[in-house]
């Protein structure tokens, strides 16, 4: 036994739960106070000309409509798990809000030089990192995982960043994808292995 109650040992297993409730309360809060959600986007102007550099954070908690929310937060969830059996939850937390801080900051840099005014609201960016990160620990962790294994999880996390990185057009942040993907990609490959004194991969589910 462990002294934890069954809901302290969910969030002790899932500990994206905790990402997953802020995200559907600042939805909700969003629908009941618009100026407040307004305030939270994030765009070129707002962090360039009115220095208003906190959006690169609040952003990421944001979404335009429950379809987007839903999306992002299932995603969170799967791939979150998988993370983290391969790495430490310090660097799943490290990953995910570097991810969708840098990402968001350099998707605003790059539409500041090309004086595009889109607004940009999501988690996507943040998530998507967590999948570059997870790309990477695939391809670091040889011989820890049963190559057949790690093969087939790395065609299908490939599968998955190509279907968000390629434009498809629509409303999605393609850029903000981006950025995310790569910054959770470096920023996993410069954390180095694991050393927490685990050998062997276990599957999430």
């Amino acid at each position: 036994m462990n002294g934890r109650t069954p809901a302290e040992d969910f969030l002790h297993r899932y500990p994206q739960i905790l990402l997953i409730a802020v995200n559907v309360i600042a939805f909700i809060l969003g629908l009941i106070f618009p100026d407040w959600y307004n305030r939270g986007m994030v765009s070129a102007q707002a962090v360039f000309d009115r220095k208003e550099y906190y959006r690169v954070l609040t952003y990421m908690f944001l979404h335009a409509g429950l379809r987007h929310l839903v999306m992002n937060m299932l995603f969170l969830f799967f791939i979150a798990s998988l993370n983290m059996s391969l790495q430490e939850r310090w660097r799943f937390w490290l990953v995910y809000f570097s991810s969708g801080i840098l990402g968001g900051y350099f998707t605003v840099l790059v539409r500041h030089f090309t004086g595009s005014a889109i607004w940009s609201v999501g988690a996507s960016g943040a998530v998507m990192g967590v999948l570059g990160s997870t790309l990477a620990l695939f391809l670091r962790q040889r011989g820890r995982i049963p190559e057949a294994l790690r093969k087939s999880y790395l065609v299908r996390i490939g599968v998955l960043a190509l279907l968000n990185l390629i434009p498809s057009g629509g409303s999605t942040d393609y850029l903000g994808h981006l950025f995310g993907f790569l910054t959770g990609f470096l920023v996993t490959f410069l954390l180095g292995d694991r050393n927490d004194g685990e050998d062997a991969f276990v599957l999430p589910f």
